[in-house]
């Protein structure tokens, strides 16, 4: 019974969903490997005289990032078990709304709109809190470095760049 307009509506609704949870995903994979190199960082600058606040700066960084990712992801997951064990995040919440929204053929409900408001923007503001703590926190954390001669991280792409997987 559904109308082709219903099934349209449905169809951006779920291609919305996608979009927005591989921008999350991607994000994730980027801070952990911001993560990863601010360990080998910290790591070189540990002997090298005066790099002390750069190793403040860079676990300060990690913490921020770990922080985000715990919101949009639940990283205590390890086994079958766990998801009963431990609070959904973000990226579940706007998952489990495609598997409701994509079964059957039907136009997505109000409620379904309301819950993928809500959830992408608080998905959105995570996501901006990680473009700044990488646009501003990372760019003076390399210049830190350069200042003590630990050498720097490798190349990265720009903030909001898909990772390449």
């Amino acid at each position: 019974s559904a109308t082709p307009e219903d099934l349209k509506a449905q169809f951006d609704f779920l291609i919305s969903l996608r979009d927005k949870l591989s921008e999350t995903h991607d994000a994730i994979l980027d801070l952990r490997r911001v993560r990863s190199d601010l360990d080998d960082l910290r790591a070189r600058a540990k002997d090298v005289d005066g790099a002390d606040k750069l190793i403040e700066r860079c676990k300060a960084l990690a913490k921020t990032l770990t922080d985000i990712e715990e919101a949009l992801y639940q990283t205590k997951n390890r086994s079958n078990q766990d998801p009963l064990n431990f609070p959904i995040r973000l990226n579940n919440e706007l998952s489990a709304l495609a598997g409701v929204v994509g079964t059957g053929s039907f136009r997505p409900t109000d409620q379904a709109e309301a819950v993928r408001e809500e959830v992408t923007k608080e998905i959105d503001e995570q996501l901006e809190k990680y473009r700044n703590a990488i646009s501003v926190d990372l760019p003076a954390i390399e210049a830190m470095a350069q200042d003590v001669r630990v050498p720097a991280l490798r190349p990265r792409k720009s903030a909001g760049e898909t990772s390449g997987r």
